[in-house]
């Protein structure tokens, strides 16, 4: 997969005013997409697909805050019976973001020209599925100042679980940078010169000290490759998410973590539940809601397991069934669906479901943010023990001896 920036000659005639960038698989899968539109590829440039994170860091980056934003105006509008169009034009007019007003530039451009909300916001290719599933759903059912309302109010529960599970990194992280630097100085500046010492005395060391002496000796050593691998491994980590099999086995992996684990399949969880009561309740068929929230969802383990709900119900299963099927879900959820299902009142269920998880994943987040912090001071407490035992006992015990 490559980041492609490129501009296109739309049906009309007319060059496309704003450069446009996405992520795309190869140069025929962008001309493929273009023609879809019935528009040409008119240049491009071609970047590995890594570099889109520099590009965004750069030239500006859409925040889901600013997605929340243009949902609640399109919302807004549209009860007080104005188009999406005069929405869109008067949010670019304000918008501070130079990257967020050149997609609404966009985008009003397409709407201006006959195209859906939905359609409009997928050629802009910035807007996560999720907005443009809803826009979809609120298009066909005439609900559109509904979903867009409630796909503002999803955005702004999930940024607020966002932001106190980075708040509640900070200071732990903090600490063990600090703690970790102090260690990492003493093992490439001091503990060589303690080694030197004994060597020179020909004093013998404990077990504790050789193994401190060999970490110190392979840091001193190898520390330019020690660096190199970390700050690569993030870098390798992005880029194997690109791909699909690499990335389904990460998800995997991550919701299966204590705590962490946790939070991520609340999250997804209360989305899930939410977005099938906000497609449910406008009247889209239990089989088309499926469809449309796997594509909003970023956890590809979940999202397969969504697959199997929705197989099962096109085979003649029940919903109930389906949940039953994935091995996933608590009994809590299997209960609901299926009180729902049997008497009629699957979209409430489902909302209160969306509730459950939404509050569950606050409280993790708070538990997650309470045990950190301790967790982290014991392990680094036992290693900095250790450590100082190490390193300055057979010193101490030198000293001592030196009267003698």
């Amino acid at each position: 997969m490559a980041f492609f920036i490129y501009s296109a000659i739309k049906q009309n005639g007319n060059l496309s005013i704003n450069w446009r960038r996405g992520h795309f698989d190869h140069i025929e899968s962008l001309t493929r997409d273009l023609n879809n539109r019935n528009e040409l590829l008119y240049k491009y440039y071609q970047l590995p697909a890594f570099l889109s994170f520099f590009y965004y860091l750069l030239f500006g980056h859409v925040s889901m805050g600013e997605f929340a934003e243009f949902c609640r105006t399109i919302a807004l509008y549209r009860k007080s019976g104005f188009t999406e169009q005069q929405a869109v034009a008067d949010l670019a007019e304000t918008s501070k973001n130079p990257a967020f007003r050149r997609s609404l530039q966009e985008i009003y451009g397409y709407l201006v020209e006959g195209y859906n909300l939905d359609q409009a916001l997928n050629m802009a290719r910035i807007f996560p599925e999720l907005v443009i599933s809803v826009a979809r759903v609120g298009g066909e059912t005439g609900h559109l100042d509904q979903v867009m309302e409630d796909a503002a109010i999803y955005i702004d529960r999930t940024e607020l679980i966002k932001s106190t599970f980075k708040r509640s990194l900070i200071h732990p992280t903090i600490t063990l940078f600090a703690i970790l630097s102090v260690i990492v100085f003493w093992l490439i500046m001091v503990i060589p010169q303690i080694a030197d010492l004994f060597q020179s005395l020909h004093v013998p060391v404990p077990i504790e000290t050789e193994i401190l002496i060999a970490i110190g000796t392979f840091f001193g050593q190898w520390w330019q490759v020690f660096l190199l691998v970390l700050l690569g491994l993030p870098i390798l980590i992005m880029w194997l998410r690109l791909w699909e099999t690499p990335r389904y086995w990460t998800d995997r992996f991550l919701w299966h973590l204590p705590v962490v684990g946790s939070i991520i399949s609340s999250t997804q969880n209360a989305f899930f539940f939410q977005h099938l009561a906000l497609t449910y309740t406008v009247g889209v068929h239990i089989v088309k809601s499926l469809t449309l929230v796997r594509e909003s969802l970023r956890n590809l383990f979940f999202r397969y397991r969504v697959d199997t709900i929705r197989d099962m119900i096109q085979s003649g299963q029940t919903l109930e069934a389906g949940f039953i099927e994935t091995h996933i879900f608590e009994p809590i959820v299997l209960r609901m669906v299926g009180v729902g299902e049997r008497s009629g009142k699957l979209d409430s269920q489902m909302q209160r479901l969306s509730e459950i998880y939404y509050e569950k994943t606050l409280k993790n987040v708070d538990i997650l943010k309470q045990t950190l912090g301790p967790l982290i001071a014991i392990v680094l407490g036992i290693f900095f023990a250790f450590f100082m035992l190490a390193a300055l006992g057979p010193v101490y015990e030198l000293i001592t001896k030196l009267p003698a």
